[in-house]
């Protein structure tokens, strides 16, 4: 009796996989939106050096503010613009491992990534994400 219910669960589970399959996650959109906001959680430390790269591929120009979060520090904040078609690079604090940075978008929307030195050497870049 164990047995078939063992079969019946293994069959009645992978039927289940097979036609209804795992949901994708919705897309957050922020590519498309004129307005909106990236998280990058970029870390850092002694001595580290982090930028973020804020391209703007669509035909308005962007108003961007960052805003840096360290752990025991107060936010940065940098204001600037990128003109259409166009992309511009800021310096970040990277003082903390729990660093980070949010980049707000107004007027046309933008992609962000960041890239991340650290002192020992080593580099590393990676896109910033539209969730929290």
């Amino acid at each position: 009796m164990a047995a078939l219910a063992a079969i019946a669960v293994s069959a009645g589970g992978l039927l289940l996989e097979r036609l209804v399959g795992p949901r994708e996650f919705a897309s957050a959109g922020a590519e498309r939106d004129p307005s909106g906001a990236w998280f990058c959680p970029h870390g850092g430390g002694e001595q580290w050096r982090a930028w973020i790269a804020v391209a703007n591929p669509s035909e308005n120009e962007a108003e961007i503010v960052i805003t840096t979060y360290s752990e025991g520090a107060p936010p940065a904040e940098v204001r600037t613009s990128v003109s259409s078609g166009s992309q511009r690079v800021v310096e970040v604090p990277a003082i903390r491992m729990a660093s980070g940075s949010v980049v707000e978008f107004f007027g046309a929307a933008t992609s962000a990534g960041m890239v991340i030195a650290r002192s020992e050497g080593g580099l590393a870049a990676e896109p910033c994400s539209p969730r929290t």
